[in-house]
């Protein structure tokens, strides 16, 4: 069975870092960002099968939806927080698989990103 690929985008450090570590314990290979020019550099280059994007860099409205038109075989996962409601329907609607409200338990985010596996 092939590894499944997961890019992080998120602009916290700590975010990205206790992520990448906690999934690759999971057996996923991690790649991490800090925006999304740097994810679209990794896109380009790597073969990734789930987005885990962080809500504030998709508050565009343009944003997800460029995304997913020019990678549409990546599941998206979108994160944000409790007050968000309004994005995480928004973000739904334009497409995303799925949305997690941070902060979440690893449980959570170790099952998310397991139901979007290929």
């Amino acid at each position: 069975m092939k590894q499944q690929c997961i890019l992080i985008i998120d602009k916290e450090e700590a975010i990205r870092e206790s992520f990448q570590l906690v999934l690759q314990e999971e057996g996923y290979c991690c790649f991490i960002a800090k925006d999304l020019t740097e994810a679209k550099q990794i896109l380009a280059a790597e073969t990734v099968d789930i987005l885990l994007i962080d809500s504030l860099l998709v508050r565009s409205p343009s944003s997800l939806p460029s995304l997913l038109s020019a990678y549409p075989e990546v599941g998206v996962i979108v994160m944000g927080g409790y007050a968000e409601i309004e994005v995480m329907q928004r973000t739904l609607s334009e497409g995303a698989h799925d949305f997690i409200i941070k902060p979440m338990e690893f449980a959570e985010l170790i099952h998310k990103v397991s139901k979007y596996s290929k």
